[in-house]
């Protein structure tokens, strides 16, 4: 029988400050995580190819706050444009002790600094399943790019949009 050796009242996943399409290692998030007494325990945390899997410690509602990562930015001294922003969402959910929550952490698109570069990343999703990635708690989808010169003149840049969530009910 598993017995939560702490007390969870919140967490805030990152991307353990690794950028790129291959997340965090565990001993990335293990760093970046060092004041939680959960993140070492192997009972409650792991990571496997950038997926964080957590280990609900007590049955209870929990919140999800779900947001993608932003565009990224073009930082060009004759016209600068921001990345678009990521999803935000927010969720509530009954979990019982003992399930896994798979969790990918979008990260912002790449930023450039200068005029030859056709245009810059978008941002990735941020994603919240259940340990056997059948069933979808939450997402956050990532912002776009700002669009180079390839696409439009260095004036006529254009800005990343913005991801946005629309519901609709029975979905």
């Amino acid at each position: 029988i598993m017995s939560a050796s702490f007390t969870f009242t919140s967490h805030e996943f990152t991307n353990a400050g690794i950028h790129g399409r291959s997340g965090p290692s565990l001993a990335n998030c293990k760093t970046a995580y060092s004041g939680t007494s959960w993140a070492s325990d192997a009972r409650y945390f792991t990571v496997i190819d950038g997926i964080q899997f957590f280990t609900i410690p007590q049955t209870g509602s929990y919140q999800i706050k779900t947001q993608g990562g932003s565009g990224g930015d073009n930082n060009s001294p004759h016209n600068p444009k921001r990345g678009g922003l990521g999803a935000y969402v927010t969720a509530n959910y009954t979990f019982t002790k003992g399930d896994k929550l798979a969790i990918v952490v979008g990260n912002k698109g790449v930023t450039k600094n200068g005029e030859t570069w056709p245009g810059t990343g978008g941002g990735g999703a941020s994603w919240v399943f259940n340990e056997s990635l059948t069933t979808l708690y939450s997402v956050g989808g990532g912002g776009g790019g700002v669009t180079g010169h390839g696409y439009s003149s260095r004036n006529n840049r254009i800005q990343g949009g913005d991801a946005y969530t629309t519901y609709t009910s029975g979905y």
